[in-house]
């Protein structure tokens, strides 16, 4: 840290965090999040008809032991008990799971018949399941002061994103002021009311556009915060013995 002319953090929660640890280094420690790629989604012809009919809550990736699914399945049941088929709504994952865990939490809370599994996948197969999603859910993480990649990920897909996360934490921060739904991961009660208000939304043919379009979450805005606090280093001329000194946190 003393050492550093510039230390950059990926959340502002972390570049929080770390000036209250080190305040006598506070001016020096920079956030700049992660970002949302530019390059265009490859979405199946069938994803919009299907996306009509059906209305379908996803989550793609490790389902970890610290991001249990158990309360976004108690919360989807409300969804289940609306649509009332499994043709027309669905709670589906594509990822690696221990083999019959989600199965049993979908069996206790009587909705089987509306849960998938599906295996990993390559990343084409993983945005083709991701583009005919209603919401994207992001599990809860043990780490408040981190933002998922799958987040950044989400981002992308004209979708809700339902974000299972502490008011406090590093992703209700991003997250604010977006049409995104971020509900503490043990509200039951709200995480179906957020299902059931984006199910009218999809009755009412209403499709949530992705957040990627807010240019703050685009890789270049990040990357032009980071060389304008590059540039503002070489502009002061900073001493010798910091020149090369540049801490980047993940």
């Amino acid at each position: 840290m003393r050492s550093a002319s510039l230390v950059v953090m990926n959340t502002e929660a972390a570049r929080d965090a770390m000036r209250v640890k080190y305040p006598e280094h506070a001016e020096r420690i920079l956030a700049v999040p992660n970002a949302v790629d530019d390059e265009a989604l490859p979405i199946p012809p069938s994803s919009a008809e299907e996306r009509k009919r059906r209305f379908l809550v996803a989550y793609a990736g490790t389902v970890y032991l610290d991001r249990n699914p158990a309360t976004s399945s108690r919360g989807g049941a409300g969804g289940a008990r609306v649509r009332a088929y499994p043709e027309r709504f669905g709670i589906e994952f594509m990822g690696v799971a221990e083999p019959g865990w989600i199965e049993a939490m979908a069996a206790q809370e009587a909705i089987a018949p509306f849960v998938a599994v599906h295996p990993p996948g390559p990343r084409l197969a993983a945005a083709a399941f991701l583009t005919r999603a209603s919401v994207l859910v992001n599990l809860p993480q043990d780490s408040h002061l981190a933002v998922p990649s799958k987040i950044f990920e989400y981002m992308r897909y004209d979708a809700a994103i339902l974000a299972l996360a502490a008011a406090e934490s590093a992703t209700a921060a991003l997250l604010r002021g977006t049409d995104a739904d971020v509900v503490d991961p043990e509200d039951i009660e709200g995480i179906t009311a957020a299902l059931l208000g984006r199910i009218r939304e999809h009755d009412a043919g209403r499709r949530p556009r992705a957040l990627a379009t807010c240019e703050r979450f685009s890789r270049r805005a990040q990357a032009d915060r980071l060389f304008d606090a590059l540039d503002g280093l070489i502009r002061n001329d900073i001493p010798r013995r910091h020149r090369a000194g540049l801490g980047v946190t993940g």
